[in-house]
């Protein structure tokens, strides 16, 4: 089943600037700097061009009804539409596509653009990363009943995942992030 995300005309406004900005900044800089770097850089140009914008902006926690501070940040929020996460790393992993994601979720924004500017054309170095398209879910990664029977947990490959805790009659549990059914 296939259906279309609405992204407002707004969002879509927000992200193309903030594409805009980030192929200035990168034709000017280049790759191979420190991130900390980028990201000056990145929010003078937000300044020069008189886009609306947080930088480091804090991203709390709701836990049993109470709001929790616990060290979460977003590069960016442009216009309080998009969430621009940057790295200047040698390839984007998986942690980085679900550190995002979490951030969306977090925030309730729709659309984040993890950024890698440390690639030789910016282009291969956007992704643009929609909330809906992800659902996480508890799963159980690892465990047997038996303390004798379990086999240690192996970091996988595929999928994100993020430890979550070690459960009382040895199950391993965690969160995975997955493409989500009702969008593919």
């Amino acid at each position: 089943m296939n259906r279309k995300l609405d992204i407002t005309p707004d969002v879509e406004e927000a992200a193309r600037k903030s594409v805009d900005a980030l192929f200035h900044l990168h034709n000017e800089m280049g790759p191979g700097l420190l991130e900390s770097v980028y990201a000056s850089c990145l929010e003078e140009e937000f300044k020069h061009r008189g886009i609306r914008h947080a930088r480091e902006a804090a991203i709390p926690l709701n836990y049993r009804s109470r709001r929790l501070d616990v060290g979460f940040r977003a590069d960016f929020i442009v216009a309080d539409k998009v969430l621009l996460e940057l790295k200047a790393v040698d390839a984007l992993l998986p942690v980085h596509q679900a550190q995002t994601i979490t951030y969306l979720k977090l925030t309730g924004l729709q659309l984040g653009l993890l950024v890698n500017l440390n690639v030789s054309l910016i282009k291969d170095g956007i992704r643009r990363l929609f909330r809906e398209c992800f659902q996480t879910r508890f799963v159980i990664l690892s465990g047997a009943k038996d303390p004798r029977q379990r086999r240690p947990y192996r970091e996988r490959t595929h999928g994100f995942f993020t430890l979550f805790r070690m459960t009382g009659n040895g199950y391993l549990l965690g969160l995975k992030t997955l493409p989500n059914p009702a969008l593919t």
